[in-house]
């Protein structure tokens, strides 16, 4: 079945703080979406407020400063409403067309999706470091029909349906590897596209 691209996309963005690279990441992100579309940032540790004008479309919800990024992700997604579910963290830019690539993803049975995440020039030595234990493996898309048995949720998309099935595993904390899991047990279908693309940008405190 071929996916039509004006379909909905919520997306949620974990973080912890207010700097960084979050509004590197916002900007990028609102820059593609369309009018019933959404972005959902949920921030730890951060003091209550708004993040200006600039990013008026953004729904900002405050959690205390020792949840985890699963914790963060699962509050996020208890709001949104969309078709299709990006979620990411703060410090992820996607590639320009990161919409389009994502929903062509999912149009091509995908019920999961992420795709190559890169590093970004200039990383510190402790970024190029957490680059290469978590996100190497991820550099590029398998060759044929893309199909894998796990996605990393910090560059990724989910359908809303793939999501209520899976609820009961990621209300409490969205550990992506349970739900990868249960998913791919179920007969879904996940998958790293060549062309949904992002990059990893650093700046994370060993904290968090």
């Amino acid at each position: 079945m071929v996916m039509s691209p004006s379909q909905s996309v919520s997306v949620v963005i974990a973080h912890h703080g207010l700097g960084g690279h979050l509004l590197e990441c916002l900007r990028a992100h609102l820059a593609e979406l369309e009018e019933d579309d959404e972005c959902v940032a949920v921030i730890a540790g951060a003091p209550s407020g708004d993040l200006g004008e600039e990013f008026a479309a953004v729904t900002l919800v405050h959690q205390p400063a020792d949840c985890l990024t699963p914790e963060l992700w699962s509050a996020g997604l208890r709001l949104v409403h969309a078709e299709f579910v990006r979620v990411t963290i703060g410090s992820f830019l996607p590639e320009q067309g990161w919409r389009a690539a994502m929903i062509s993803a999912h149009g091509k049975g995908a019920a999961g999706v992420s795709g190559p995440i890169r590093p970004a020039t200039g990383l510190r030595g402790q970024d190029l470091a957490i680059f290469f234990q978590r996100y190497r493996q991820y550099g590029s898309a398998p060759p044929g029909d893309s199909r894998v048995h796990d996605i990393p949720a910090d560059h990724a998309s989910y359908s809303s349906a793939c999501l209520k099935t899976s609820r009961p595993l990621w209300e409490q904390g969205f550990w992506e590897l349970e739900v990868n899991a249960f998913l791919v047990q179920s007969g879904a279908h996940l998958a790293r596209d060549p062309g949904f693309i992002a990059h990893y940008l650093g700046g994370e405190s060993a904290g968090s």
